[in-house]
């Protein structure tokens, strides 16, 4: 079997645990993803069957586009809605006019910085 699954991958799930299944359901070894998602991370995820897997280096160029929320005011230890608080909450929010300011400097070509808890893979 040969082709493309768009799979919609639910929170919790690594991108493996993903790919592990597909494997597992059409028995079938050559199955890949076309990007990681965080386990926390919801949406969708491009899988590759078969001889489809030949067009990683064609998607893995193209842009995408990530949409999420967040929440001002304190830090946790993993940087993420998972880890415990490490600071005391702020309240002292700053106006909707700083904030879209400071929000602009986030849009276009940015240089992202994995956090010290990501999926990013260190000597191995």
């Amino acid at each position: 079997m040969d082709g493309l699954f768009l799979v919609n991958k639910p929170p919790r799930l690594t991108s493996h645990d993903v790919v592990q299944e597909i494997r597992k359901i059409l028995r079938i070894q050559k199955v890949g993803h076309f990007g990681t998602l965080d386990p926390m991370a919801t949406g969708l995820m491009i899988v590759a069957v078969g001889k489809a897997t030949r067009f990683f280096p064609y998607y893995s160029k193209l842009d995408k586009v990530y949409q999420g929320q967040i929440r001002l005011g304190f830090a946790t230890n993993t940087y993420d809605a998972d880890g415990t608080p490490s600071t005391v909450e702020c309240t002292n929010y700053p106006s909707e006019e700083a904030l879209l300011k400071n929000m602009a400097d986030f849009v276009g070509n940015i240089k992202q910085i994995p956090p010290l808890f990501s999926a990013k893979k260190i000597q191995g």
